[in-house]
């Protein structure tokens, strides 16, 4: 009995503390998951903090992951690295650390900078200038920059122009100052030199005064003496006057005497039927020749020319006081004893040259030299602009066909051919040079002449050709 009691008694004992050792567990099991849940639910409470700073895609964001591994560097939360990053942003952007986005925004949205908005294209007195959050919308304020920075580079670039521009303007200043010095310096001799010359001048001019006036009292009485030597050349003269008037009427009388000598042998006006040459012998059409009576015994040279008339009595003046125009021209282009072959220059449509036609030059005749004086301007050839050249062309070709030209009157003379009046310059001012006021007086010389020579012609009966007529007559083209 005793030893189940001692049995008992320890399986109680291990029982009891069995059921000790459970409520210790069941208490330990109690406190344990209190302090679990306690312990979760300030993990959940941990976990919803970090969540409100950075989620967990956040956390993967390799973003994210640098700045870690930068605050890790800097033995930094990643708040407050973030929160160093933005204070220095703001601090470089805005000068205040604790801006933020939308502070940074309103500046932005307040500032009107003038010369940004320059670099934006903006212009003054178009209104108030955009701010800077306009000028950044849809771009960013890099990009602003760069412009800015672009806009500032073109300023320099336009400033260094200028600068060049002002450097070259300086210098064209300092050299047109250095030449205006020169000018006046030179303006400065040239007036003291003129001041010496007018100082000379005036005492010549003073000198000049003076001997002007002993002149001048000399002259009047030279004057006086030659008013009374002319009254009595005046008286001498009017007894010579009528002694000449007696011999001019004895001289006119004589003249016409001495006209009608020689009427049978002046050519007149109104005999240019015996201008008559030679006449047309044979006629070839298909070579535009013509043979004429006249040869080497005749006086014919090549080169002669001849109007072709259809007889001796066409060539007569006309209404118009011209000679007609011949029906034809020829030139002598070959030359054999008593014949010419002619080339023909000129034909009249309808008219043409036939055998038995007579040809006339008023310069040529085999039995006798004319004589011509010629005066005035000609227009050989025909360009509208008569000289006194012209004349002296005229005259070699007359010459060579054997007339004789002179240069005055010969009481041999058979034509006087005037060519067109000369026209003299208008008269020059008194202070003139004095070869333009020979020039004039030259000029006036030969109008007179020209008018004199028709006048006498007239008054003599003297056949006159103008240049047409001469033309005409001797077959000039």
């Amino acid at each position: 009995m005793a030893a189940r009691t001692g049995a008992g008694v320890g399986v109680i004992t291990t029982i009891t503390i069995f059921g000790i050792l459970s409520l210790a567990l069941f208490i330990t099991t109690v406190v344990f998951y209190g302090n679990a849940n306690r312990a979760q639910g300030e993990l959940d409470n941990l976990q919803s903090e970090y969540n409100d700073f950075v989620s967990n895609e956040e956390r993967q964001d390799a973003q994210v992951q640098a700045f870690l591994q930068s605050a890790g560097k800097e033995r930094e939360t990643l708040t407050g690295h973030l929160m160093d990053n933005l204070s220095n942003t703001m601090r470089d952007v805005t000068g205040s650390p604790r801006d933020g986005h939308e502070a940074f925004t309103g500046r932005l949205n307040s500032a009107q900078l003038a010369g940004v908005a320059r670099a934006k294209n903006w212009q003054p007195g178009s209104g108030q200038p955009p701010s800077v959050g306009q000028l950044v919308q849809g771009s960013n304020l890099m990009s602003l920059l760069r412009d800015l920075d672009q806009y500032i580079r073109n300023l320099h670039t336009e400033l260094d122009s200028s600068n060049g521009a002002r450097e070259r303007a300086s210098q064209d200043l300092a050299n047109e100052v250095s030449r205006i010095g020169t000018i006046e310096s030179t303006h400065r001799q040239t007036v003291d030199r003129l001041t010496s010359q007018i100082g000379q001048l005036e005492s010549q001019v003073e000198q000049y005064r003076r001997q002007t006036n002993d002149g001048s009292a000399n002259m009047e009485a030279r004057v006086e003496r030659l008013r009374d030597e002319a009254n009595a050349r005046q008286q001498t003269m009017a007894g010579r006057i009528g002694d000449l008037e007696a011999e001019n009427a004895r001289l006119a009388n004589q003249v016409e005497v001495l006209r009608t000598a020689r009427s049978d042998e002046t050519l007149q006006a109104q005999d240019e039927a015996a201008l008559v040459d030679a006449q047309v012998l044979a006629v070839d059409a298909a070579s535009g020749e013509a043979t004429i009576s006249i040869g080497s015994e005749h006086k014919a040279v090549l080169g002669m020319s001849f109007a072709v008339y259809p007889s001796a009595g066409a060539i007569k003046l006309g209404p118009s006081g011209e000679y007609p125009y011949g029906k034809a021209t020829l030139e002598i282009i070959s030359v054999d004893e008593t014949t010419s072959v002619c080339r023909i220059t000129r034909e009249t449509r309808g008219s043409p040259i036939v055998r038995g036609d007579v040809v006339a030059n008023a310069v040529y005749d085999p039995n006798k030299v004319y004589t011509l004086l010629m005066t005035g301007n000609f227009d050989l050839n025909r360009d509208g602009l008569a000289t006194a050249q012209e004349r002296e062309e005229w005259k070699a070709i007359i010459e060579g066909w054997g007339g004789r030209v002179v240069d005055e009157p010969t009481g041999d003379m058979d034509f006087l051919v005037l060519g067109r009046r000369p026209v003299p310059r208008a008269e020059p001012s008194p202070n003139a040079p004095i070869a333009i006021v020979q020039q004039y007086l030259d000029e006036l010389v030969l109008v007179e002449r020209y008018d004199q020579l028709w006048n006498t012609a007239r008054a003599t009966q003297l056949p006159v050709l103008n240049e047409n007529r001469l033309r005409t007559l001797v077959g000039a083209r």
